[in-house]
């Protein structure tokens, strides 16, 4: 599997792997997107108007769009709580702040 090759360290300088991973998933989104589409269409209602019609070609391209800036959006909260927990300001504001109260009830 890529994983293992990744592990193996074989084309890991060049991000080989993650992008190999990447583009399955973006395959797989596609082709779900794609297939709901079809599902879609092939159970309307013909007896309504044709925007109904339009709006079942249109799923596919509106989840797409929306799953990319939920994931931007996921993604960019991932990192700023990561670098907030690797540079300890999180820890470092709590620690602080315990210490003051503790100091305070000392006292």
């Amino acid at each position: 599997s890529v994983l293992a090759l990744k592990q193996k360290g074989y084309g890991v300088d060049k991000a080989v792997p993650t992008m190999v991973l990447a583009a399955a998933s973006f395959d797989d989104i596609f082709a779900i997107s794609l297939f709901s589409v079809c599902l879609g269409l092939a159970f309307a209602d013909t007896s309504s108007s044709s925007s109904s019609l339009v709006m079942n070609v249109l799923h596919a391209p509106i989840e797409i769009v929306c799953g990319v800036v939920g994931g931007m959006i996921f993604g960019a909260i991932v990192v700023q709580l990561r670098s907030i927990v690797a540079t300890g300001h999180w820890y470092a504001k709590n620690a602080s702040a315990n210490n003051d109260n503790n100091n305070n009830n000392n006292n």
